[in-house]
């Protein structure tokens, strides 16, 4: 008998195309019920998930080095993202725009033109201080800073030009031309169109005008300083503020009243109007702010670090012995949300999206473990050596290096496994895979009534089924390296009848 098994194992010993092997922490691959095959290698540093049909991959990454993803099966969109040591970098592309950041290196954008049939355009700032962009039309603008430039809608301005920064700076925004000469020494600002007009000389005197907008002046920067803005509006309601730093401030505007005193140490200000007050002192120790006869209007109570409280624009937060204990409830268009952190030790929040009612929580124990659910997907680890807020990113690149157990859950699929998948589990509906690497699997399925088992030793060289009579117990062909269950799982119609055994058993 035990020659006929081993003439057996030699002439039918290999595993079949996309079965399962389990080589841990050398290899792993494995097929879901989700129809996703996946690949471990190295531990889990090397991953990849395909699809088991279209053999399209749908991610793969070396961790923490790299990492890239199909963003039509995880976001939903046409497009890409590939991460190469995060957070530092990534390249992500969403339909026609492409960006690429590698901190503090390189930024990169592409993107259509504003127009149908215009050309792409193209940003890039890079070290050792250059600056590249190409708008739709073709134009090009180029700059080495400081030395010169020619650039086209930098940061808020339509157009800035600098030889030698910050020796001589020119700005255009609209119609408005700025002039700097040894910024921030010297400047001016002129509009052909309006009686716009900026000067400084710093740090003496300066003044700026924009009509229906402000004027504002100062000497002897930072000392004396004097504004008017909101000009487009009635004289009434016009703000003026004025300071002598930093002895003494005040702001008026309608009736609203602000006093700063020993800038920032002291303030206090009110509106009779809404009933608003607030008052700063010692800044930024004491706080104490009320919303008056608006129901909405913010309230705030600071005595830092020992309590704070704040309720405004949607939030009520209130914090003890800042920043360790914290208790947060938001309400914002897309979701509420309600948190509760004693940091580092303990983090939780519960999470309601409001147009589509869908649920998601998050608990973590530092160091022990953490979950996080969201319908009916969620994730166990533990420990959880990371002490900062859920950070998914970071967490699929380097915990895996310390979690010696995860369980995920995706509707009916179970996966759980140790660390460097050493052993793994998964299960779905009626059928369940255990295998513990190389030395011993178990795959079974079927009702209670009838139910079949398969179990394989020693890298698949020894396997047998166990079970009713119509599942054709016995042992069954070698499946080096194994334990080499099929692809396909049994409660799937489309699945294959189980195989015929090696010897032994009922005929079908």
């Amino acid at each position: 008998m035990v020659l006929v098994w081993a003439l057996a194992a030699l002439a039918a010993g290999c595993v079949a195309p996309g079965a399962d092997v389990h080589l841990a922490p050398l290899y792993t691959r494995s097929t879901g019920p989700d129809r996703l095959v996946r690949t471990e290698a190295l531990g889990g540093a090397y991953v990849s998930e395909r699809g088991l049909w279209d053999e399209a991959v749908r991610s793969r990454a070396l961790r923490p080095l790299f990492g890239w993803q199909d963003q039509r099966y995880t976001a939903g969109i046409e497009g890409s993202r590939t991460d190469f040591l995060p957070p530092f970098g990534y390249r992500e592309r969403d339909g026609d725009h492409v960006t690429s950041v590698f901190f503090p290196f390189y930024y990169w954008r592409s993107r259509p033109g504003p127009e149908p049939g215009t050309g792409r355009e193209y940003d890039l700032v890079s070290l050792p201080g250059w600056i590249w962009s190409k708008n739709a039309r073709g134009k090009s603008k180029l700059g080495w800073f400081p030395f010169w430039g020619d650039l086209d809608g930098f940061l808020t301005w339509d157009n800035v030009r600098f030889v030698l920064f910050p020796l001589y700076t020119r700005t255009q925004r609209g119609d408005s031309i700025g002039h700097h000469v040894l910024f921030p020494i010297f400047a001016w600002t002129s509009d052909g169109r309006s009686e716009e007009r900026t000067w400084r000389v710093f740090p003496l005197a300066g003044v700026s005008k924009k009509p229906g907008r402000y004027e504002r002046h100062f000497y002897l920067w930072p000392i004396v300083h004097w504004h008017r803005n909101h000009l487009h509006r009635e004289p009434e309601r016009q703000e003026t503020k004025w300071m002598v730093w930093p002895l003494l401030g005040r702001t008026k505007v309608a009736s609203y009243r602000a006093w700063t005193v020993l800038w920032p140490f002291f303030g206090y200000a009110y509106d009779r109007e809404s009933g608003f007050w607030a008052w700063d002192g010692p800044w930024f120790l004491v706080r104490l702010q009320g919303g008056g006869r608006d129901p909405l209007a913010e309230e705030r109570t600071r005595l830092w670090p020992l309590y704070s409280h704040f309720k405004g624009d949607g939030l009520e937060e209130q914090s003890y012995a800042w920043p360790i204990v914290r208790v947060r409830q938001e309400t914002v268009p897309d979701f509420e949300r309600a948190s509760f952190y004693v940091l580092p030790f303990w983090q939780a929040f519960d999470l309601t999206r409001l147009e589509t009612g869908s649920e998601e929580s998050y608990r973590k124990l530092w160091p022990l473990y953490q979950s996080y659910s969201a319908g009916d997907r969620s994730r166990t680890a533990f420990p959880a050596l990371n002490p900062f807020q859920r950070l998914p990113l970071l967490e699929f690149h380097y915990a895996w290096l310390w979690e010696l157990y995860t369980r995920e859950t995706d509707g009916p699929r179970t996966a759980q496994r140790t660390w460097a998948g050493l052993w793994r589990a998964e299960s779905q509906g009626d059928e369940h895979r255990t295998s513990v690497a190389g030395l011993w699997s178990r795959r079974s399925y079927g009702p209670a009534e009838a139910r079949v088992a398969e179990t394989s030793l020693f890298f698949g060289l020894v396997r047998w089924r166990s079970g009713p009579a119509e599942s054709r117990p016995g042992l069954l062909a070698p499946a080096l390296p194994g334990p080499g269950w099929p692809a396909l799982w049994n409660d799937d119609p489309l699945a294959d009848e189980p195989e015929a055994p090696l010897f032994g058993g009922s005929k079908p």
